[in-house]
C-alpha cells in the first residue's frame, strides 16, 4: 500500500510541475509583439472595504483589439489616450507580458501581477518540489496548498 501512495504523490508532483512549466513558458518564451493605438487609458478606484476605507486607483490600456492591466507610472507618462503602445502577447495564453510607449525611449514595463504569477509563482513551485525530493522530505501540507494555488494560478492565466 505505501507503494501506491508514493506512486499516486510522485504523479501529483509532476503534474504540479507540468503545470508550472506550462504557465513558465508561456511567460518565457517571446511573444508576438503588437503596436495599436490606444483608445483610452481606463483609471478605476478600487475600494478596500475596511475599517480604514483605502483604496487605490487600477489603470487599464484599451485599444482596438485588447484590454490590459498597467501600472500607475505607465499610464501617467504619456498624454491619455494619444500615442502608439507597442506590447508582446504571450504565445500560449495570450496574455500581454510586456508593454511600452513607442515614443518614449523608457524600456518596457512587466505588469507586477502577471510577473509574479508567471514567472515566481512557477520558480517557488519547482524550488519546493526538488527541495521536498533532495531532502526527503513529505511536505503534505504545503503540496496541498501549492496544488490549490496553481489551479488558482491557472484560473487566472486563462481568464
Amino acid at each position: 500500500m505505501p507503494n501506491t501512495t508514493n506512486n499516486s504523490r510522485r504523479i501529483s508532483n509532476i503534474v504540479l510541475l507540468v503545470a508550472a512549466l506550462v504557465v513558465l513558458l508561456d511567460f518565457a518564451i517571446p511573444g508576438k509583439v503588437i503596436a495599436a493605438e490606444v483608445v483610452e487609458i481606463k483609471k478605476s478606484r478600487q475600494n478596500y472595504y475596511n475599517a480604514a476605507q483605502n483604496y487605490h486607483y487600477s489603470y487599464r490600456v484599451i485599444t482596438a483589439d485588447y484590454e490590459f492591466p498597467v501600472n500607475e507610472e505607465f499610464a501617467n507618462a504619456q498624454d491619455h489616450t494619444e500615442g502608439v503602445v507597442e506590447f508582446s502577447v504571450s504565445p500560449l495564453f495570450k496574455k500581454v507580458d510586456s508593454y511600452k510607449w513607442v515614443e518614449q525611449s523608457a524600456g518596457p514595463y512587466t505588469y507586477s501581477l502577471r510577473l509574479i504569477s508567471a514567472l515566481v509563482f512557477p520558480l517557488v513551485v519547482f524550488a519546493l518540489v526538488f527541495a521536498s525530493y533532495r531532502f526527503n522530505k513529505q511536505w503534505n501540507f504545503v503540496f496541498l496548498v501549492l496544488r490549490i494555488l496553481t489551479i488558482a494560478n491557472i484560473a487566472l492565466v486563462l481568464s
